[in-house]
């Protein structure tokens, strides 16, 4: 399931079809791990070349854009709020059933 919001919230974010995205994701070999563990542990690439990332914020349970990011996912960055919300929401759930004790007040 957070494969599917990622797909969502990465083509709100680039402009890319579903499409372009999975090609980029998959025929790319960037969909190799758990995505949980690659929010987590380091950036997710978008598809528009990898050139923008997401960052998982544990501290906050959100996600942001890093500082250098391309300026079409930066300007549509406050149009993506429903998917960035389902993202984050999937990521916090997943979060905490694997580590309750961590992620409680998240």
């Amino acid at each position: 399931m957070l494969r599917e919001l990622l797909i969502a919230l990465d083509v709100r974010l680039t402009g890319n079809t579903a499409e372009e995205v999975a090609e980029f994701r998959y025929i790319g070999g960037l969909d190799l791990g758990d995505p949980i563990e690659v929010l987590v542990e380091t950036e997710y690439r978008l598809s528009d070349g990898g050139n923008s990332r997401l960052r998982w914020n544990p501290a906050h349970g959100r996600l942001s854009l890093t500082e250098d990011s391309l300026a079409t996912c930066k300007r549509n960055w406050h149009a993506a709020v429903p998917e960035r919300q389902a993202v984050e929401m999937c990521l916090r759930q997943a979060l905490y059933r694997e580590s309750p004790e961590l992620y409680s007040a998240v």
